[in-house]
This record gives structure tokens, C-alpha cells and sequence, in this order.
């Protein structure tokens, strides 16, 4: 309970809240610009969308290294350093499909995005109950379906 935490305690957890908090809201505010990536949509567009959500999980991942570990918090950064380095390999992958119009790196990549998304939601539900950041704001994952073909 946050009764047994230290206030200094508090803080590094409220903190750590905070950057999980406004590295999510940053990556959904370019998450509408992924459908671009579905059946019928426009390779180049899905590709800057792609490489701006590489950046941004970068970013994150920064945030992360930079933002001391709470020690309740221990599952939670595992879980997200595996997140985060599945989806950036996963976009990788996928936009390394679409430059080279090899399907089966595009849903290999899906594939990646999707086991990324999991383990960001597994990051989640390890927050403890009195300290989880609200709202959790996790992306969809535009990606909807490993057998998803490129746009085309």
C-alpha cells in the first residue's frame, strides 16, 4: 500500500508515472496516422508513420533508461525495455518490408508489433493497484492482424 512507501519513494514512483504518462499520450497522438499501414493504404505514408513512431518509442525508451528504477517497479521496467525493443524492431522489420516489398517481413514485423503491444500491456497491470498511472493510455496497435498484407 502507498502507506508503506517513503514520500522519497512516492516521488520516484510519481515521477516515473509522469515520463510512462506523457511518453504514451505522445505515441497515441501518432497512432491515427498508422491506418495509413492498413490493406488499401499508401506505402509511403505508412512508412513516415512508421519511422515517427520508431522515434518517439526511442524516445520513450531514453526516458525510461534516464527515470530511476522505483523499487516496486522492478517487473514494470523489464516488461516495458522488453516492449519497447520488440516495437521498434517490429516497425523496423515492417518498414524494411515495405522499402523492399518482401510481405512476409511486413507481417513478421506485425507479428513484432503485436508481442510488443502485449508485453506493454503486461507493463500495465504490473504497476501495484495504488500506484498505477490513470489513465493508462496504451496504444491499439493499427496493425491489426498478422496475416495483414502491406498497403498496396
Amino acid at each position: 500500500s502507498q502507506g508503506l512507501v517513503s514520500k522519497a519513494e512516492a516521488r520516484r514512483e510519481a515521477v516515473f508515472n509522469q515520463m510512462w504518462e506523457r511518453n504514451l499520450s505522445a505515441m497515441a497522438l501518432l497512432e491515427p496516422a498508422l491506418t495509413s499501414c492498413n490493406i488499401g493504404g499508401d506505402v509511403l505514408a505508412c512508412q513516415a508513420a512508421s519511422a515517427q513512431i520508431i522515434t518517439r518509442l526511442q524516445a520513450f525508451a531514453a526516458g525510461v533508461a534516464a527515470t530511476p528504477t522505483p523499487a516496486r517497479y522492478k517487473a514494470v521496467v523489464a516488461d516495458l525495455d522488453a516492449a519497447l525493443t520488440s516495437l521498434i524492431a517490429g516497425y523496423q522489420q515492417r518498414n524494411a518490408g515495405l522499402a523492399t516489398a518482401n510481405n512476409e517481413d511486413f507481417v513478421a514485423g506485425n507479428a513484432t508489433i503485436d508481442r510488443g503491444l502485449a508485453l506493454l500491456q503486461k507493463a500495465n497491470s504490473d504497476f501495484p493497484p495504488d500506484a498505477r498511472p490513470s489513465p493508462p493510455v496504451l496504444p491499439s496497435g493499427a496493425p491489426s492482424s498478422p496475416t495483414a498484407r502491406a498497403p498496396s
